[in-house]
């Protein structure tokens, strides 16, 4: 497949086989990284203490909630290099974030939602992950797939809402896109369990995966760090640092 992408007009070709362009790799430092899962780690964090604050009979809504506060911590810790861009789909609100040096685009999303669209990709092919995908990723190496017969180079029809649908997702963004991650998660309530940055096909098969789940902190490695940078110490002191017996045992 390859792809030519000019002034907003998209073209697609389907070659089939293997295309042997361009290898990929995610261009994050590791400071970059960790930022984006520090900032997903305080967005359930601050849910969890919104949720435990503000105590209902019915939890409609929950998830909703814990993404709002995923986004805002997203947008306001990342640095300036980035652009955090919020793209309406319908009644649910995400955001796009754009590195304006490597003009790279990233989004979240969970594990379990990339697995769903996974199992039905021809009922889902305006879904903004796979459009950004088909419209982003073609010229990187990858293996094409079976699911890949959704697409007809004849649909003249599918052709006009694909363009129509990756411009009106991408409206927003200042400069080329060179290249489009999914960062997925998986959480249990306000946990991170897992996390990873995938380069992927218009299927959504992954061209590059990188696990991230070594960069999430535990909770108790927090708590102690916050307990000891409140404790100031002279060079001669000899006095203990005592840690709440609670901490203790969570160690």
């Amino acid at each position: 497949m390859t792809k030519i992408n000019k002034k907003g007009k998209i073209i697609i070709r389907i070659t089939g086989g293997v295309t042997t362009l361009v290898k990929c790799y995610i261009n994050l430092d590791f400071n970059d990284k960790e930022c984006i899962v520090d900032a997903i780690l305080n967005g359930l964090e601050k849910s969890h203490d919104y949720f435990t604050s503000n105590r209902t009979i019915t939890k409609n809504g929950r998830e909703g909630e814990r993404w709002n506060y995923i986004n805002e911590e997203v947008k306001s810790t990342l640095s300036d290099k980035f652009e955090v861009y919020l793209c309406q789909r319908k009644i649910w609100g995400i955001i796009l974030i754009y590195d304006k040096e490597t003009r790279c685009l990233y989004s979240l999303m969970k594990d379990k939602r990339l697995r769903e669209l996974r199992e039905d990709i021809k009922s889902n092919r305006m879904h903004y992950a796979i459009v950004l995908a088909t419209c982003v990723n073609s010229h990187f190496q990858y293996e094409v797939q079976d699911q890949m017969t959704f697409i007809d180079e004849n649909d003249s029809l599918y052709y006009e809402k694909l363009e129509e649908s990756f411009s009106d997702i991408t409206k927003c963004i200042s400069g080329d896109i060179d290249k489009y991650t999914m960062i997925t998660f998986t959480n249990k309530n306000e946990e991170l369990i897992s996390i990873s940055g995938r380069v992927v096909s218009p299927s959504l098969d992954n061209i590059h995966k990188e696990d991230w789940s070594y960069l999430i902190k535990p909770k108790y490695d927090v708590v102690i760090n916050e307990i000891l940078g409140d404790i100031s110490l002279d060079d001669d002191t000899d006095e203990d640092i005592e840690v709440p017996r609670s901490e203790e045992r969570r160690v």
